[in-house]
């Protein structure tokens, strides 16, 4: 199995479980000093620095992301050669099969609530029993974005930025947020928000949504579910959140909060046919929660982050108290370094819209020919090969000329 830009952060991770349950794994990535290739050539991997055909070698897979465009020469020769050729969410979601899959998506906080839940379960899982995660970043507990572990959950984050969160099918599915972004691959924001309705029908019949109940495009979420007969648990500080938080304060790099559930409102559910989870739903079945939280990590965000990764553990049946010392450890993750990433920063921020510009901004005919020169179109994501599904395209935007100016950035 050969990747394709081996050393970003998703597909090191993908090629790290590969290597761990005995797959002969190559690739190639252009950074020849990345911290990933050196890990992956230790652990047995063949890695090539720069794209060429030669270097698939006796490959019969080609694992690609959205952003290998389509006169990569190693993807060139793989369609040659007639090779089979997948997306790289399509090979996460293969090494799921057989699991209990938690899928942590949305705008904003998908990196640091996927880590404190894979630490809950690293913390509380029994010996030999650890599961298997797929990080889009380094978590600061193991030194690496993705591991193989020997027990039945697989905990993961699923990007929605190219819709290709489509491929997963989990069995708890965690939506932190719902925010217009990604209008370069969606066009709209109603194409964005449409693909995560069509994540809630990727969950397993009985599974469960987690979702904030502070925002208003996972409020809708939570009403679209409970229609598809999922269940619903939901935190923040809003009064009716199932999992609520409360004097949530920042000191140094620590934060605190209380979190408290009262079962008075709980809704007896089913269960998962291929995996079980918790007996209930909203929220749990521990009786009513009062806990006090201590993070090592600073924000009134990761306090939300926090509420997620409990809610979320204490639906797969973790006691509380047992969350709230496992959440205690965790110490955050981070991103890998790149060359380069500083340059990607700044254009990405150069980017960024506030929400209300985020709304109007259409997808322009400048983007549209910047694309067709670069031989790569931003909508069409993962579905050059294996087929877009229908809630990743959106309507064509209106044509309107690339905005005039472009908010300035400080070095």
């Amino acid at each position: 199995m050969h990747f394709v830009g081996i050393g970003g952060a998703g597909m090191s991770g993908i090629a790290r479980i590969m290597l761990a349950r005995g797959v002969v794994v190559a690739g190639s990535d252009t950074s020849a000093d990345s911290v990933a290739l050196a890990e992956l050539k230790a652990l047995g991997a063949r890695v090539h620095v720069g794209h060429a055909a030669g270097h698939l070698g006796d490959a019969d897979t080609l694992v690609v992301s959205s952003a290998i465009r389509a006169s990569n020469p190693e993807l060139v020769e793989a369609n040659r050669r007639g090779l089979r050729v997948v997306h790289r969410a399509a090979a996460l979601a293969a090494l799921m099969f057989g699991r209990r899959v938690i899928a942590v998506t949305g705008t904003h906080g998908k990196t640091s609530t996927t880590s404190m839940i894979a630490t809950v379960l690293i913390e509380t899982s029994a010996a030999g029993a650890d599961p298997a995660y797929a990080i889009g970043g380094v978590l600061a507990a193991t030194g690496v974005g993705a591991a193989d572990g020997d027990g039945p959950d697989f905990v993961a984050e699923a990007d929605e930025s190219d819709g290709s969160f489509l491929m997963y099918s989990p069995d708890i599915a965690v939506v932190t947020n719902v925010d217009a972004d990604h209008l370069d691959n969606y066009g709209t924001e109603a194409a964005y928000r449409a693909s995560f309705a069509a994540f809630l029908g990727r969950v397993k019949p009985g599974g469960l949504l987690v979702t904030c109940a502070d925002d208003a495009g996972t409020r809708d979420l939570a009403a679209q579910a409970r229609a598809l007969g999922l269940r619903v648990a939901s935190y923040g500080e809003s009064p009716d959140a199932d999992y609520r938080i409360a004097d949530v304060t920042t000191s140094g790099m620590e934060t605190r909060f209380t979190l408290r559930a009262d079962p008075s409102a709980t809704a007896t559910a089913g269960q998962s046919a291929a995996v079980p989870l918790a007996d209930q739903s909203r929220p749990g079945p521990f009786g009513t929660i009062d806990c006090d939280l201590r993070l090592r990590v600073p924000g009134h965000h990761n306090a939300l982050n926090a509420a997620a990764a409990f809610a979320a553990a204490v639906q797969l049946g973790i006691e509380p108290s047992r969350v709230a010392a496992a959440l205690g450890t965790y110490r955050g993750a981070a991103r890998r370094r790149r060359p380069g990433d500083r340059q990607r920063l700044i254009r990405s921020r150069r980017r960024r819209r506030s929400p209300r510009r985020a709304t109007t901004w259409p997808r322009s005919a400048w983007l549209r020919a910047r694309s067709a020169q670069s031989g790569h179109s931003p909508r069409s994501g993962w579905g050059r090969w294996s087929g877009r599904p229908p809630a990743c395209s959106g309507p064509a935007g209106s044509g309107r000329a690339r905005p005039r100016t472009w908010p300035r950035l400080r070095p």
